[in-house]
């Protein structure tokens, strides 16, 4: 769980990018993990200029923190931007 994110942060700024999304999406599902390990994924889709990305892990924190306005208000943004869900953007 958090050692898991904290092992995956590391790898990722080591270049071990591949191992440490790996290791980030494991962490994910621990559910004292779960916020550090999908800002680590937010970041490399936002360094990625992956929008889609962003939507996919935007959806995911809002699951886990349906009322937080900075979250439902970027998972808006993507999900228009992306088309993925034009209903939840409105």
């Amino acid at each position: 769980g958090v050692h898991g994110a904290y092992a995956a942060g590391m790898l990722y700024l080591w270049g071990q990018i591949p191992e440490a999304l790996a290791l980030a999406e494991t962490a994910a599902e621990d559910p004292f993990a779960a916020d550090s390990a999908l800002g680590l994924l937010l970041r490399h889709h936002q360094l990625r200029r992956d929008a889609l990305g962003q939507y996919r892990i935007f959806r995911r924190l809002h699951q886990r923190r349906p009322d937080d306005p900075d979250i439902r208000n970027n998972l808006a943004y993507f999900a228009a931007l992306t088309g993925q869900n034009l209903a939840l953007a409105l």
